[in-house]
């Protein structure tokens, strides 16, 4: 008598396994059972299943038409030319209910790419509309079927996939952005049940204020929150409503640990005030593309009060003044374990003061050292002695932009840092020297990783061969890329 193990069981087994597309197809076949269990784990993000070219099966979008209402492919046959296969048979399993991760993005290629695959279409059809279409109805399934989304991700309602690289930004990308479109699903009927559970949001599209304010109503549960926030004149956005949106929907959340944050042209009042609301359990926080003369500084000003703080990153941000980051200074961040300050420079005796106010937990620091060789504000950063003195704790070292050999020898010599991980892989200038330097400073030290991933073709390859002699690991652009987990 075959022993069966108890589905629990089977399901922490496979959960080891539900990234591995061709793993999870061979159990497939073990038994029913199995094949029971199996399903749910293929079906949760199936978009984000696809092959090396980074495009989706034809094969997966045909599957979910068949569970397509008779309403929507009502709307669908009136578009000219555009015949929807007959349902087969009903499939064995019920795949809409297990879907847990959503892109609108690849929502959208899935729908083009099986409409560039049926015979019966013409040359000349206008695949963005019938694709939008077809999308649109797609998204109205999932809102009304799956049993709840983890993760959504909303991108730009209109998704070129050969566009021409002048008309990018032209009236043509932006003449469908409202409220009825598959970039608007948490207003569609049945968000209020499929999204409540909703854990991690992203939110990139334009004119986003009514998307935002609705969620705020039924997405408490949120802990990564991700928005993108640019103020294009060409789109008419209201800024005041999209400030307000983002606002409420940070107030209404009972647990947000992730908050990303992209934007420019905006005052932030309302936003700033909401990071009070989160501050016992907001643990990473990042910006990126913020003009901080425009805003003044009462988003930095909140940040001080974000106690349980691990990450902290800057990311294309400026300017960074004396003024706007006292408040970042005088602050105390007792879990503080990450500083990205990522082509992004604030000033040295500023950094230096919040390196020492977090000396005794942060291991992670990325910092800018040069803008350029004629920057002289920057040309000495990683010989500024108090910074060098500061980062005696730092176990991991990022530095992107330019410096010279010079001063990267003096830093690693002087710093006194137990330097682990070394980050290089956005060093445009670095040469030889550099990699010498590293190279004598890896035989007395315990220098375990080296990141040259966005340089390394352009460097000697006999010199990078010596360093894989002597540190654990270099990474290279040959380097396999490690897997994002998406759930």
């Amino acid at each position: 008598m075959a022993i069966t193990l108890p589905n629990e069981s089977l399901q922490e087994i496979f959960s080891y396994i539900q990234y591995d597309k061709k793993a999870l197809h061979s159990c497939l076949f073990v038994n029913r059972n199995w094949c029971c269990n199996i399903i749910p784990l293929l079906w949760k993000q199936p978009f984000h299943f696809w092959k090396d070219t980074n495009e989706p099966s034809p094969k997966l979008t045909e599957v979910y038409l068949n569970f397509l209402s008779n309403k929507s492919r009502e709307r669908l046959s009136v578009k000219p030319y555009l015949i929807l296969p007959k349902p087969s048979k009903p499939p064995i399993f019920h795949y809409p209910i297990y879907l847990q991760n959503l892109d609108t993005e690849k929502l959208y290629l899935a729908s083009r790419r099986w409409l560039e695959n049926i015979e019966q279409f013409l040359e000349d059809l206008d695949y963005k509309e019938y694709s939008r279409a077809l999308a649109h109805e797609l998204g109205i399934l999932f809102m009304e079927q799956c049993k709840k989304i983890i993760r959504l991700e909303i991108h730009h309602e209109l998704v070129i996939v050969d566009y021409d690289a002048e008309k990018y930004w032209s009236e043509e990308r932006y003449a469908l952005l409202n409220d009825n479109t598959y970039t608007s699903l948490p207003l569609f009927i049945g968000a209020k049940n499929c999204l409540r559970d909703l854990r991690e949001f992203e939110c990139h599209r334009q004119r986003k204020a009514g998307v935002l304010l609705k969620m705020a109503e039924y997405c408490h549960n949120i802990e990564k929150l991700e928005v993108s926030m640019y103020n294009c004149d060409e789109l008419a956005c209201d800024v005041e409503a999209e400030a307000i949106g983002l606002t409420y929907l940070m107030l209404a959340q009972q647990g947000l640990k992730k908050f990303v944050l992209s934007g420019n042209k905006y005052e932030w009042p309302d936003v700033a005030k909401s990071f009070s609301s989160q501050s016992k359990t907001l643990t990473c926080v990042d910006f990126c593309d913020l003009d901080f003369d425009l805003i003044c500084d009462p988003l930095l000003e909140s940040i001080a009060l974000l106690n349980s703080l691990e990450k902290l990153t800057f990311r294309y941000c400026s300017p960074f003044t004396k003024q706007n980051m006292t408040s970042l200074c005088e602050a105390s961040f007792p879990y503080l374990q990450t500083l990205r300050f990522f082509c992004s420079h604030p000033p040295l005796e500023s950094l230096v003061q919040l390196i020492n106010n977090v000396k005794g937990t942060m291991i992670y620091l990325a910092i800018a050292p040069e803008i350029s060789e004629n920057y002289v504000e920057h040309v000495n950063t990683l010989m500024y002695l108090p910074l060098v003195e500061a980062c005696s704790g730092i176990k991991v070292l990022e530095l992107s932009r330019y410096f010279s050999p010079e001063s990267l020898e003096y830093f690693l010599k002087n710093s006194r840092a137990p330097i682990e991980n070394l980050h290089l892989g956005r060093c445009w200038k670095l040469n030889a020297v550099h990699l010498d330097v590293v190279s004598e400073y890896a035989k007395s030290s315990n220098l375990k990783l080296l990141n040259l991933r966005f340089v390394s073709k352009k460097l000697p390859q006999k010199r990078i061969k010596h360093l894989q002699s002597l540190i654990e690991e270099v990474i290279t652009e040959d380097s396999p890329l490690k897997i994002k987990r998406l759930l």
